[in-house]
């Protein structure tokens, strides 16, 4: 059996004398998208921080492609993982293609671009739709734009795991949309993503699996159309849902307002 890109094993942690996870296992196999969904608070961005290697675990392990992420450097650990937070930072002064080269040197102060480095970048931006204003810089891209430029910075180191907190969060449905198919045709035989988003229904059209959270516990974990139902939803979230059948077998889910 193949080694799962992204392993969590018993994971337990607190903030100060808050617990937030307890005994949270999870794997993400070579290729796959696993969407974390949960109400605010729930625990979504700091299992994406745990993931990513930036906060330490009380107990239990992380690790990707076989290797723990508490012996890592830094630099070893970007080599490994590749975050991009709620509302990523591009850094003024820069065009997108030079945005995009900062990330192949997450942790240089200085570095030189190469020819190769620059063709990586490009083909980042085209890879995202962003080819067309790679010489402009972060203040004048939309809010789209600027979304899809830090997508592509995400992109182009090629890690083996990917991890995006709420890539979605200020977008519309159509750019929505546009990032998970960017995402998944970014993903191959080698990478995985976690992802957390509060949009049930693009879970449940794109990924392989979920990671359904109530106060950091989880209440459903496994592919979407097979673990995800109105009771579930409903326990998750505080209020009713209607689900309806979507194309392919899809479950989809709406806010049940009648009451």
């Amino acid at each position: 059996m193949a080694e799962p890109v992204l392993r969590i094993s018993d994971i337990s942690f607190s903030y100060s004398a808050r617990k937030i996870f307890g005994a949270l296992s999870l794997e993400i196999g070579c290729g796959e998208l696993c969407c974390v969904l949960g109400e605010n608070g729930s625990g979504k961005t700091t299992l994406a921080r745990i993931a990513a290697g930036l906060l330490r675990v009380e107990s239990g392990g992380v690790s990707v492609r076989g290797r723990s992420l508490s012996g890592l450097s830094a630099p070893e650990r970007a080599r490994m993982v590749v975050y991009s937070p709620q509302k990523p930072v591009l850094a003024e002064g820069r065009t997108a293609l030079e945005s995009v080269v900062q990330g192949l040197h997450p942790y240089a102060h200085s570095f030189f671009d190469t020819r190769e480095e620059l063709q990586k970048a490009r083909d980042a931006l085209t890879a995202t739709g962003c080819s067309g204003f790679s010489d402009r810089e972060p203040n004048s891209l939309s809010g789209g734009e600027y979304q899809r430029v830090a997508l592509a910075r995400a992109f182009v180191r090629n890690a083996p795991l990917v991890v995006l907190d709420e890539p979605v969060a200020h977008l519309d449905v159509s750019h929505g949309v546009s990032v998970f198919r960017m995402l998944r045709a970014h993903l191959s035989d080698e990478s995985a993503a976690l992802v957390t988003v509060h949009d049930a229904n693009l879970a449940c059209s794109f990924a392989d699996s979920v990671l359904l959270l109530k106060d950091g516990r989880p209440l459903a974990f496994g592919p979407p159309r097979e673990v995800l139902d109105e009771k579930v939803m409903s326990k998750a979230f505080g209020l009713e849902f209607i689900s309806v059948e979507g194309r392919e077998g899809r479950r989809l889910f709406l806010p049940d307002i009648s009451g």
